[in-house]
């Protein structure tokens, strides 16, 4: 009669050790999955930073190159290059002809 009892109170304890353990391992499992979300979420933000820093960059390099294209197409300077480089001059009164 005291081996039944002493082997049904093995069983029950080792029933709740294996709850036990079960419940350990979800936890472990879910420390796990919370460790790589908040290791992912640090990554975006570095990735979202980066990113970022490479878009203003960009926006700064294409202002700078309206400016330049501003620069370059700027009547002043073609017309003083048509002068000193083509030698072209401005046409007089009688050289112009107006086709109708």
């Amino acid at each position: 009669m005291k081996k039944k009892d002493k082997k049904k109170k093995d069983s029950a304890r080792e029933r709740r050790s294996g709850i036990y353990l079960m419940l350990l391992g979800v936890f472990i499992l879910e420390f796990f999955f919370f460790a790589w979300c908040r290791v992912q979420y640090v990554e975006t933000g570095y990735d979202i930073s980066k990113e970022t820093a490479k878009h203003k960059k960009l926006l700064s390099l294409q202002r700078n190159f309206k400016i330049e294209l501003a620069r370059l197409k700027s009547p002043e300077r073609l017309s003083q290059i048509a002068r000193s480089r083509l030698g072209l001059v401005a046409p007089k009164t009688g050289q112009t002809i107006i086709i109708p």
